[in-house]
């Protein structure tokens, strides 16, 4: 039998609370120092990079949301409208410094105008810098100059990686390679300390390195530029090297493998309690199904041949993190029904008006995923697969074949819309998205086999 939603809730519990959805970041302050307009959606790369650093700082912010204009709700036009006013171009991300003092009837902090360098054609490097200069002692840089000059400078040079990775996402050809190539190794060299581009390596700058770890004078023994904690320079890189993955990650010869210390640099900024990035940052399904949206992309079914693999990576995923996204589901089912039928996302370019029937049809298919996910944890020796064609065949049971395997294609669609960090953390969306495909295809394989067992009269 399928579980009930509030069963389904009650074991779960609640959501585990994310950093992409707090409205504060004090670290122990009574104020803020700064406020933080970021995108909604969790798309933008520029913002991601400017919240891991101030992450990485620890400077009491405050934040706030601009919706995309595509895809906004009644009423938030008057958001982005405030947002405008205040800022040079009305991109995002946007800073604004606390001018220390308070308005007068409500007490609320005052806040200055958005930084001129949050404009949409200035370099992200020069935010961080802006932001380095207003707080000095917690700045992502060196303090002994050598160091300095050679992270500032690749800072700049990161902005080359950010044109290098969107060159060739978009069209493959000898140049764009070519570029590609030559930045990856210049990031190479200076994470490993040795290669091919040797003006890129620290000890063609003269280390002047004087042991203080925390403020990167230490030994760079560890995964980033200068040790095991993340400079400005590994967080400028972060969002390039994420989408480099998702576009060339299959591609020979341009996946990050041939790159092993930018490939170790990333994983380990994806690591909790490493790194912000793993809070804020996205993962490669999320980044190609954003690409798949704008390309029109048809909705991906998986076949029968993925189904043990589906069923190897929803048992590979850590119990917290299968728990954090049966609660999320449980606690937003309807919603996620609605957007599975008839949202507008990677497969299906434009959403389309609700048929309330057809979404308890596909909110009873995510109780069937919900219901596979919750045994799953339960049994731990049992096989994820075998659970979800006892939950599919439940549901035929109780609504037919073809209905059933109607409902399959809103679980194959939402499983290509999961974003991370938007919905949920990428090992959360990891489990979402193998349970989804899984049930999915046990309810059209069963749904097929019912069909040819009982033909029609």
């Amino acid at each position: 039998m399928l579980l009930s939603w509030s069963a389904l809730a009650d074991r779960a519990g609640p959501p585990s609370a994310r950093l992409f959805t707090a409205k504060e970041r004090l670290f122990g302050q009574e104020c803020p120092k700064l406020r933080l307009w970021h995108d909604a959606a969790g798309w933008c790369p520029f913002c991601a990079q400017v919240w891991t650093v101030l992450e990485e700082m620890h400077v009491p912010y405050v934040l706030e949301t601009i919706p995309l204009s595509n895809y906004m709700k009644p009423g938030e036009e008057s958001v982005r409208e405030t947002y405008k006013n205040i800022s040079p171009d009305g991109s995002v991300p946007g800073i604004q410094i606390a001018t220390g003092e308070t308005d007068g009837n409500t007490g609320e902090i005052l806040f200055g105008r958005v930084l001129d360098s949050c404009a949409k054609n200035v370099p992200s490097h020069m935010i961080i810098q802006d932001i380095s200069r207003a707080f000095p002692d917690k700045a992502l840089f060196p303090r002994t100059p050598h160091r300095r000059a050679y992270a500032e400078e690749l800072a700049m040079h990161a902005f080359q990686l950010e044109k290098a990775v969107g060159e060739i996402a978009r069209q493959q050809n000898d140049d764009t390679v070519s570029r590609y190539v030559a930045v990856m190794d210049d990031f190479e060299s200076a994470l490993s300390s040795c290669g091919s581009s040797e003006k890129w390596q620290l000890s063609h700058w003269g280390d002047d390195g004087d042991g203080d770890d925390k403020h990167f004078g230490g030994a760079c023994a560890g995964p980033f530029l200068f040790g095991r904690r993340p400079c400005a320079v590994d967080i400028l890189m972060l969002p390039w090297l994420e989408r480099a993955d998702a576009a060339l990650g299959r591609e020979p010869g341009l996946g990050l493998s041939r790159w092993p210390s930018v490939m170790a640099m990333l994983a380990s900024a994806r690591t909790p309690g490493i790194c912000a990035w793993s809070d804020i940052g996205s993962d490669r399904e999320s980044l190609s199904g954003i690409r798949q949206r704008f390309e029109q992309t048809a909705i991906q079914h998986p076949t029968a041949e993925d189904t043990q693999l589906l069923s190897a990576e929803a048992k590979a995923v850590l119990p917290v993190a299968h728990r954090d996204a049966l609660a999320r589901l449980s606690a937003n089912h309807l919603a996620i029904a609605r957007f599975a039928f008839c949202g507008a996302g990677a497969g299906r370019p434009s959403g389309s008006i609700a048929d309330e029937d057809a979404v308890k049809l596909v909110d009873e298919a995510l109780r069937a995923v919900g219901t596979t996910m919750l045994l799953t944890l339960d049994q731990a020796d049992a096989t994820p697969q075998i659970i979800a064609e006892a939950t599919a065949r439940c549901m035929i049971d109780l609504h037919g074949a073809e209905a059933s395997k109607s409902a399959a294609v809103a679980l194959f669609f939402l499983a290509m819309n999961v974003g991370v960090p938007r919905d949920m953390g990428t090992a959360p969306a990891a489990a979402l998205r193998a349970f989804s495909r899984l049930v999915g295809l046990s309810l059209v394989k069963l749904g097929n086999e019912s069909s040819i067992a009982t033909p029609s009269l």
